[in-house]
């Protein structure tokens, strides 16, 4: 009995060596590197967006980035996107605006699309349209101050 528990032990011994060791060789085998090393750091890119610079944004509410890649920032004027390069104030491409501009609360929806939470009010964002779900107005609260999102 104990000859077998000593005999076991070694070959869980050997195995779990015998992983580490593919694991180690398979880390060092493929280079991990963050950066280009064939470039200098002063070859990249790198831009700030101020007041100083002009970027003359209103007080941002909330932010929230969705799954194609854009970044949306809501203001008290109204939904600002932003692609990496620019800031634009978005409207629709076809039917309704946003029913209000003071836009308090932002979540990526999680089938493409932004959820806007507004004074009062809520709102989804998708494909450049805007869809408005009204039975959230008859609710008793002045604001959506923050939104989780069901498997529903």
């Amino acid at each position: 009995m104990g000859f077998r528990f000593w005999e076991d032990s070694i070959r869980s011994t050997a195995s779990r060596g015998l992983a580490s060791g593919l694991l180690l060789a398979a880390m060092t085998a493929l280079p991990l590197l963050g950066v280009n090393p064939n470039l200098s750091l002063d070859q990249y890119l790198h831009t700030s967006w101020t007041q100083e610079e002009g970027s003359a944004l209103p007080p941002i509410q909330a932010m929230a980035q969705t799954a194609d890649g854009y970044l949306w920032l809501s203001t008290g004027k109204g939904l600002i996107r932003f692609d990496g390069m620019r800031f634009t104030e978005w409207s629709p491409a076809s039917g309704p605006a946003l029913p209000n501009p003071n836009i308090s609360c932002l979540r990526p929806a999680s089938g493409g699309g932004l959820w806007v939470g507004m004074a009062p009010g809520l709102c989804r964002v998708d494909h450049g349209r805007v869809f408005r779900y009204p039975a959230v107005d008859k609710l008793p609260c002045p604001r959506i101050a923050s939104m989780v999102e069901d498997r529903t």
